[in-house]
């Protein structure tokens, strides 16, 4: 898991798999390095200095959970986790 600074003081913790991209909004896009699966759906995220809001979420993220201390933590389905590992076997 990578923590990553965000806007309005936010704080977000998401497996190393995911890449974080943001803008001056306050948009979160939270997206897969990996293609093999041909999904580039991302996770949107919409942030203000008093809450998030998710606006899509794709098939590989399993739960967002939002804590008080404006924390998010992002969790990727064992399905998907899977997936990668299997994909790294054949690599090597």
């Amino acid at each position: 898991m990578i923590k990553h600074d965000l806007m309005y003081g936010w704080k977000l913790i998401a497996p190393e798999q995911l890449s974080v991209l943001t803008n001056a909004e306050g948009l979160v896009a939270i997206v897969s390095n990996n293609s093999s699966f041909g999904d580039i759906q991302s996770l949107i995220l919409t942030l203000s200095d008093t809450d998030v809001t998710c606006g899509t979420t794709p098939h590989y993220i399993y739960s967002v959970s939002v804590a008080l201390d404006k924390t998010i933590t992002i969790q990727t389905s064992p399905f998907f986790e899977q997936q990668l590992e299997e994909m790294e076997k054949l690599e090597n």
